[in-house]
């Protein structure tokens, strides 16, 4: 029996002794002939508060997203953050995409399951209540998409490997391709910034990498710091995890900027 190979972010990349994502920090950027220019709210007044959707534990089997969820519930709420939070059977797929087709979220956190398919990358996406799967087809109508969305779920941020069909004639003509994954599919609709997993991601490691973000970002850091932080946070404990986490996006981008001060 022959184990099929998994390809390793470059996050793990080591530069002789170092790695550049816990040196000066690594952010990725995705380029496609598909990606619509980003775009969010950006209708804030200097003293409206973020406002965050926050997805958890859609399945009802993982306690340590459920735990994700309450920190960071208590987190947000002492920073004067808006929250809409959908848990349990509550979170089904009509109604996440019902509330991301208003518009009105500055960021998305999802803390369940994710899956991707090599073979068939549109077959994936996040796991909702029922086990329905919010998949990239379902995001394609949207308009304004949150400046951040951070899928805590396992494999969430693979994105498929071009192949030689993606450069066809049909492609060069700007013909529509199928939705793909999932961060495709947020990316390609003009999400700014997308953080997620690589490989299946424990729940310690979940959860200290997910405090450990917002509590930057809710003081001012640059999202790039914030991830840089966050993995040296997971290094430190130590776990493998650190390399986990990637992020296609601005570096430079901050959440304090959406309300036009700090929110330290």
């Amino acid at each position: 029996m022959t184990a099929r190979r998994r390809a390793c972010p470059g996050e793990v990349l080591r530069v002789g002794a170092t790695h550049p994502a816990l040196g000066a920090g690594l952010s990725r950027r995705y380029a496609s002939d598909a990606l619509s220019v980003a775009r969010w709210r950006d209708d804030h007044g200097a003293s409206d508060p973020l406002r965050v959707l926050l997805i958890v534990d859609p399945t009802l089997d993982l306690p340590g997203a459920t735990a994700e969820g309450e920190a960071l519930q208590q987190l947000l709420g002492r920073k004067s953050v808006t929250l809409d939070v959908l848990t349990g059977r509550d979170a089904t797929r009509a109604r996440i995409v019902a509330a991301l087709g208003t518009g009105a979220f500055d960021v998305l956190h999802f803390a369940g399951h994710a899956f991707f398919d090599a073979r068939e990358p549109e077959q994936g996406g996040l796991l909702c209540a029922g086990k329905e799967v919010l998949r990239g087809a379902d995001l394609a109508s949207l308009g304004n998409l949150p400046a951040l969305v951070f899928c805590n779920a396992c494999e969430a941020a693979r994105v498929r490997k071009r192949t030689r069909a993606s450069a066809s004639p049909a492609r060069q003509f700007g013909l529509r391709r199928t939705m793909t994954g999932i961060a495709e599919a947020f990316l390609t609709g003009g999400v700014a910034n997308f953080l997620g997993t690589h490989w299946p991601v424990g729940d310690d490691s979940a959860f200290a990498f997910s405090q450990s973000l917002y509590g930057s970002l809710l003081t001012g850091d640059r999202l790039g710091d914030a991830v840089l932080t966050a993995r040296r946070r997971l290094e430190a404990i130590p776990t493998v995890d650190w390399a986990d986490y990637v992020h296609y996006g601005s570096p430079e981008f901050q959440l304090a900027n959406l309300q036009g001060k700090s929110s330290g």
